[in-house]
C-alpha cells in the first residue's frame, strides 16, 4: 500500500474514532510512524496541503485529523485528565491542573491572611477547605499520569511496543550507556512514575525538561499542551529523560510546529487585516480570537482553538506572539456567522467591579451553590426537605454569621460581602438561601444589641450553624403594621411570661432560637421588647405546615406561646428597644432577600440563553430571533441594574448613611419585582417545557414570588420611599 493510501485508511480509522480513546491497530501504527521524523514531516505536509484549501474537504473530517493525527501521541500521553476519565466515562472537570494552580494560589494567600488575622474564623475555614482541596487533586493528578502513561503503553501490541522502545533507546538520556529491552524498559518506566504518588517536592527546574521546544529560530514556545496553569502544576511532577517517551513527543511536536506556523501566520494575517475570520475555518479550526491587554503588543492576541481541534496549542498566548510577531493589530469585527468569536467574561457576571477578596467569596458562595445546592434544588422543594445538613456545611465555610463579630466566631464582613454571598448561594437554591440570609439577621441581633453573656452563649452555635434560629415579628392581625403587634410579654420576677401568635415563621418547629418582638409596656413602637425563646421553653409550641407554591426547603409555621415562661435575663438590649432593633435588622433583611432574587435572575438568564442556542424552530435555533435577542437584552439590564442598586444600597447600610432606610427600600422593590419579571420572562421563553417542573427556572420564579411581600411587601417600600421625599429628607439621626 502506497503512502497516499495508508493516509488515508488512517484517516478512516481516525473518523471511525471521533469522540474515543481506544485506539485501532491502524491509529497503533499511525502513531508508531509519527515518532518517526522523516514519516512524521512527510504527513504534516500533506495535511498542509489540506489545510490550505479547507472547502475541499469536509471540515469535521479536519478537525478529527487535526486532532489525532497531529497530536495524538502527546493529547494521549499528557493531558491525562481529560484521557482517564472520558475512558473510564467518570464526569469531571477535565482540567484538573487549572484547579490545583488556583488553588494553590488560594492556600498561599489565604495562609497569608490567615497570619495575620489568626482568630479569624471565615479565613480559617476557607484555608482548611482549599488545603484540603489541593492536596487531594494533586494527589489524584499524579496517580492519573500514571496510571494513563502506564496503560497507553500495555495496550500495544508486542511488535508495536518493541518498535516504542527502540524509539527510546535512541532518544534516552546520554547518561545511559547500556539499551533498554522492553521488559525492563517497561519496569524502569512504571518504577518512574510510581513515584510521583509519593508526596516528595520537586524543583521546577525539571518542568521545562518535558518539552524543550524551540520554533523559529530558537524562540523558545510556552508549554503548549493546555493553558498556562497546566504549565504550573507539571511542575509539580518530577522528569526523568530515561523514560524517553517525552523525548520522542518533543521531536514529533516540533516537526508538527515548525510546518504549521507558515500556514497560520498567513490565516492570522488574513484575520487581522479583513477583521473577518472566513466561514469555514471557524466552523473548522478557530474558536475565538480576541485581544486582551496593551492592544500594541501582538502578543495581547489571545487564540482558543476548538477543544477537539489542535488542542496542542490551546490558549497559548505565546503561540499567538510567535505567529502575529510582525502584525499590526486591528479591531476584530464580529460578523453574525462569526458566533463564536467571543471575550471571556459576560455583561452579567457577579464579580464586575469587586474587590478581589469580594471574588474569592463570590466564587467560594457559587461553588459551594452547584456542587451542594442545585444538584438538591429540585428534591428539597418537591419532598419539602430542611435541609440541616447543607446549614451545617455552610457554617463550616463562615457563612452562618456574615456580618457578626469576630469576637465570638462571626466571620466579620460587611454588608456588601454579604449580598454577592447570598446572590451566588441563591443559585443553588433560592428558598434555602432565604433561610439561611433570616438566621444571619437573628444572630446579628444577638451580635449587635446582645450582652456579653447572651453573645458568648449563643454567637459561636449560630455562626456554625449548630444551632438554627427564627426571627418571629408578624402577626395574623398585623402584618406590615408592625409597631402594633399584640403579643405580649408581662415580666413576673425574674422571668417574662408570653402570650400571642407569630405568623409565617420560617423555620418554625425545626429551629433552636426564635428572636421574639413582643409587647412590654405601653401601646405603639416604644412598648415593644426584643426577647430570645429557646426551643422546648414551656408553654411554647406551633401550628401545622403550611402548604405553599415556593419557599418549600424551609418550612413555615404559626409560633404558638401560651404561657410561655422565658429567663428576664433572655431579653435583647432593654425593655423597649425591640422596635428598634427590628427596623435596623429589616434594613439588612430587605437587602439579603433583594440578593436572593438576584441569584434567581441570574441562573434564569444562563439557563434560557443555553436553550436559546439550542432549540430549533422554523429551521433555526432561537438565538437568531431579534425579538428574543431583545428580550434576553432587557433581562440582563434588569439584573444589572438592580445588582447595582442593591450593592449600592449594601455600602449605605454599612457606612450608616442618613438615607440607608429608603435606599434598602429602593434597593428591595427594584430587585424583586425586575428580578420576578426576569424569571417569569425566562419562563415564557421556555414555552411549555418552562411549565415543567423538570426545568429549574419554574422554582426560581415560585421561589421569589413572595419576596416582594416579605421583608416589607412592595407597597410598603413605596410608602417609605415617598416618605422620605416628601420629608424633604428630614429624619432623625
Amino acid at each position: 500500500m502506497d503512502r497516499q493510501n495508508s493516509i488515508h485508511t488512517v484517516y478512516e480509522n481516525v473518523h471511525k474514532l471521533k469522540g474515543r480513546f481506544e485506539w485501532s491497530d491502524n491509529c497503533k501504527e499511525a502513531y508508531l510512524i509519527a515518532m518517526s521524523d522523516d514519516e512524521s514531516v512527510s504527513k504534516i505536509l500533506e495535511l498542509d496541503s489540506l489545510l490550505k484549501d479547507p472547502t475541499q474537504m469536509d471540515v469535521n473530517m479536519l478537525s478529527d485529523k487535526l486532532n489525532n493525527i497531529y497530536i495524538k501521541a502527546a493529547y494521549k500521553t499528557v493531558q491525562f485528565r481529560k484521557v482517564h476519565h472520558r475512558k473510564k466515562k467518570i464526569k469531571s472537570k477535565p482540567w484538573i491542573t487549572h484547579d490545583i494552580n488556583r488553588l494553590r494560589k488560594e492556600v498561599r494567600s489565604l495562609g497569608k491572611k490567615l497570619h495575620d488575622e489568626p482568630n479569624n474564623c471565615f479565613t480559617l475555614a476557607s484555608y482548611c477547605k482549599a488545603k484540603r482541596e489541593f492536596n487531594k487533586l494533586r494527589k489524584k493528578l499524579r496517580k492519573d499520569y500514571y496510571e494513563a502513561i502506564t496503560g497507553q503503553i500495555n495496550n500495544l501490541d508486542s511488535k508495536s511496543a518493541n518498535e516504542f522502545w527502540k524509539l527510546i533507546n535512541k532518544h534516552k538520556s546520554s547518561s545511559t550507556n547500556t539499551d533498554v529491552n522492553p521488559t525492563e524498559g517497561m519496569k524502569l518506566f512504571v518504577d518512574h512514575y510510581k513515584s510521583l504518588l509519593n508526596d516528595k517536592e520537586v524543583s521546577p527546574n525539571n518542568a521545562d525538561e518535558l518539552l524543550p521546544l524551540n520554533i523559529d529560530n530558537n524562540k523558545p514556545l510556552d508549554f503548549p499542551f493546555t493553558h498556562k496553569e497546566t504549565k504550573e502544576a507539571i511542575k509539580e511532577l518530577k522528569c526523568n529523560k530515561s523514560a524517553g517517551i517525552d523525548l520522542v513527543i518533543n521531536e514529533f511536536i516540533k516537526a508538527s510546529c515548525n510546518i504549521l506556523t507558515p500556514t497560520l501566520t498567513n490565516l492570522f494575517n488574513k484575520i487581522l487585516s479583513t477583521g473577518e475570520i472566513p466561514k469555514e475555518w471557524n466552523l473548522a479550526f478557530i474558536k475565538s480570537l480576541y485581544k486582551s491587554g496593551n492592544p500594541d503588543d501582538p502578543g495581547n492576541y489571545r487564540v482558543e482553538l476548538k477543544q477537539k481541534n489542535m488542542a496542542v496549542f490551546r490558549r497559548s498566548t505565546k503561540l499567538a506572539k510567535i505567529l502575529c510577531s510582525n502584525l499590526k493589530p486591528q479591531r476584530i469585527v464580529n460578523k453574525r456567522y462569526l458566533g463564536e468569536i467571543w471575550v471571556s467574561g459576560s455583561c452579567i457576571d457577579p464579580s464586575l467591579g469587586l474587590k478581589e477578596d469580594q471574588k474569592q467569596i463570590q466564587a467560594m458562595a457559587t461553588d459551594f451553590a452547584k456542587n451542594e445546592m442545585f444538584p438538591n434544588m429540585a428534591k428539597w422543594d418537591e419532598e419539602e426537605i430542611f435541609p440541616v445538613d447543607i446549614f451545617k456545611k455552610a457554617g463550616q465555610l463562615g457563612f452562618g454569621a456574615i456580618y457578626c463579630g469576630e469576637e465570638f466566631g462571626g466571620t466579620g464582613l460587611g454588608r456588601t460581602e454579604a449580598s454577592v454571598i447570598f446572590e451566588g448561594l441563591s443559585q443553588g437554591c433560592v428558598s434555602t438561601t432565604a433561610y439561611i440570609s433570616i438566621h444571619n439577621m437573628c444572630a446579628w441581633m444577638v451580635d449587635e444589641f446582645g450582652s456579653v453573656q447572651q453573645r458568648e452563649k449563643w454567637i459561636p452555635q449560630l455562626a456554625s450553624m449548630e444551632k438554627l434560629a427564627s426571627y418571629c415579628l408578624t402577626e395574623a392581625d398585623h402584618g406590615s403594621d408592625a409597631a402594633n403587634l399584640r403579643t405580649t410579654a408581662k415580666l413576673e420576677g425574674d422571668h417574662y411570661i408570653l402570650n400571642g401568635s407569630k405568623s409565617f415563621i420560617s423555620g418554625g418547629g425545626e429551629t433552636d432560637l426564635y428572636v421574639v418582638m413582643c409587647r412590654t409596656g405601653e401601646p405603639g413602637p416604644k412598648g415593644i421588647s426584643c426577647v430570645l425563646v429557646e426551643k422546648g421553653s414551656p408553654g411554647l409550641s406551633f401550628g401545622k405546615k403550611e402548604k405553599k407554591i415556593g419557599w418549600n426547603s424551609q418550612p413555615t409555621r404559626v409560633v404558638i406561646f401560651e404561657d410561655c415562661k422565658i429567663p428576664a435575663s433572655n431579653i435583647i438590649g432593654q425593655p423597649g428597644d425591640g422596635f428598634k432593633i427590628a427596623m435596623r435588622g429589616l434594613n439588612g433583611g430587605r437587602i439579603n432577600i433583594a440578593s436572593c432574587s438576584l441569584g434567581a435572575a441570574h441562573n434564569s438568564i444562563e439557563l434560557i440563553r443555553d436553550h436559546l442556542k439550542v432549540r430549533k424552530q422554523f429551521g433555526k435555533t432561537l438565538e437568531h430571533f431579534q425579538y428574543l435577542q431583545f428580550q434576553l437584552a432587557e433581562m440582563a439590564t434588569k439584573l444589572v441594574t438592580s445588582r447595582n442598586i442593591v450593592r449600592f444600597a449594601a455600602k449605605a447600610l454599612e457606612e450608616d448613611w442618613p438615607e440607608k432606610v429608603a435606599l434598602c427600600s429602593m434597593a428591595k422593590l427594584h430587585a424583586t419585582e425586575e428580578c420576578s419579571k426576569v424569571c417569569n420572562k425566562a419562563l415564557q421563553m421556555y414555552g411549555g417545557y418552562g411549565y415543567l417542573k423538570d426545568y429549574a427556572v419554574q422554582q426560581y420564579l415560585r421561589d421569589t414570588r413572595v419576596h416582594e411581600i416579605l421583608e416589607g411587601t412592595s407597597e410598603v417600600m413605596r410608602m417609605l420611599i415617598s416618605r422620605d421625599l416628601l420629608t424633604d429628607g428630614q429624619r432623625k439621626v
